[in-house]
């Protein structure tokens, strides 16, 4: 990263113990960055964002010296190694900051290309966080492995309200996973997004046998998906919740009867 100057000594003040280990956690990190607190809560107020994306903060640490200061102690202070070298390494450390966060409700990753193993590592994290209540995964290419972490993860969350995993590459395999043990088990999640998938016939029948018996999802986007008539109908016929997704011309005959059949009735 290419930020403003600091003194050695200042850099310095910053790290941890002989030890290596872990100084502080982030929360003590930021009650030593009150300004730069200041200026992300501004610059989150004036998008009508709950978060910013990591890539507006690396962005934001360019141009303000606080912010730079702050990723510093985080990274000194609170990150298992100086600096993270690999991706992996990267989301071990966000995972294991959010991990004992006790006040943070909405996270958005998407667009980072986190893949399979950030999704694991993202997914393990929310295993022991009970504040989470809405996750934006989008474009990530979590693919069928990454939607069974988090289909493990929320058969037993009892906080998250709603979960974007839409752009992922998920195909039939990842929808029955998540109809099984999301829809199937889980009476906390409000709202989910599947849009833009790979999710062809066979997984839009597992979704839609799921949604017979529940109750709690108030919306379903499935929109931009593979599967054909079979599978949307099967989706309308059963989901007691509002669904989102196109209804090509073919479709129209099979759920709307035009006037003429109408008058021969």
């Amino acid at each position: 990263m290419v930020g403003p100057r600091s003194s050695d000594k200042d850099v310095k003040a910053r790290g941890r113990g002989k030890d290596g280990t872990q100084k502080m956690p982030i929360s003590e990190v930021l009650r030593f960055h009150k300004h730069a607190e200041e200026i992300i809560a501004r610059a989150m107020r004036t998008q009508g964002s709950s978060l910013l994306q990591p890539g507006e903060l690396r962005a934001m640490s360019e141009l303000e010296a606080a912010i730079y200061h702050f990723y510093l102690d985080f990274v000194n202070c609170c990150c298992p190694t100086p600096i993270a070298q690999t991706d992996e390494q990267q989301w071990e450390s966000l995972s294991k900051a959010l991990k004992n966060n006790t006040t943070a409700k909405t996270l958005y990753l998407d667009e980072n290309k986190i893949g399979e193993a950030g999704a694991q590592a993202v997914a393990e994290m929310l295993r022991s966080n009970s504040t989470m209540q809405y996750l934006n995964l989008g474009e990530n290419k979590i693919g069928d492995a990454g939607a069974q972490a988090f289909a493990e993860m929320l058969k037993s969350n009892s906080t998250m309200e709603s979960l974007d995993i839409g752009f992922n590459e998920i195909g039939d395999a990842g929808a029955k996973m998540i109809a099984g043990l999301i829809l199937g088990r889980n009476s906390v999640i409000r709202r989910l997004s599947l849009r833009d998938n790979c999710i062809g016939d066979e997984g839009a029948k597992s979704l839609a046998e799921a949604l017979v018996h529940n109750t709690s999802l108030e919306e379903l986007d499935i929109w931009g998906n593979n599967f054909g008539d079979v599978g949307k109908l099967a989706l309308l016929s059963t989901a007691k919740c509002k669904v989102f997704l196109e209804l090509d011309p073919p479709c129209v005959p099979l759920t709307v009867m035009t006037s003429e059949e109408e008058m021969r009735q």
